[in-house]
């Protein structure tokens, strides 16, 4: 996904193996328009389709940056992430761990944070800054790091 992410960002044309998984945005594909899909027989006929074909090609690239505009741009996978996160937050009510300050430093007690410390914002990856906010016994400072950041006020 993240590869895919790449070649749709940079105008390529993308082949995709033919696999059962599914991504979130794989809806708003359309083989043909935005990809290919090939298999270990395929491989070649499909790529020499592409290459001896510019009007293919050029359509593939076309429906290419349509993708990173209407499905994998930055803001488009923020909404993914952050309906994703309002259903979870819902179904298995997060409210009562990670709400407010107290509750979500008390959620994260005895966790390390550590692997969480980078986010992406408008194509760049930003990393949480450390905060003022000294982590108590039990606690670690990545963590709250994280949750200073996350309550900051805006």
């Amino acid at each position: 996904s993240r590869n895919l992410n790449h070649l749709w960002a940079t105008g390529s044309t993308v082949m995709i193996w033919d696999h059962p998984a599914q991504e979130h945005y794989y809806a708003g594909l359309e083989e043909g328009r935005t990809h290919l899909v090939f298999n270990a027989t395929t491989a070649v006929e499909v790529a020499k389709q592409i290459t001896d074909n510019y009007r293919l090609a050029r359509r593939l690239r076309e429906g290419a940056a349509d993708v990173q505009r209407e499905l994998v741009c930055a803001d488009c996978l923020h909404g993914f992430l952050l309906e994703t996160l309002k259903a979870f937050r819902a179904h298995f009510s997060t409210n009562l761990a990670l709400d407010d300050v107290e509750t979500a430093r008390a959620t994260l007690k005895g966790v390390e944070c550590g692997d969480f410390v980078e986010y992406v914002s408008h194509g760049v990856v930003e990393k949480v800054p450390p905060s003022n906010v000294k982590a108590g016994p039990g606690e670690d400072q990545s963590c709250v790091d994280l949750v200073a950041a996350a309550f900051a006020p805006s």
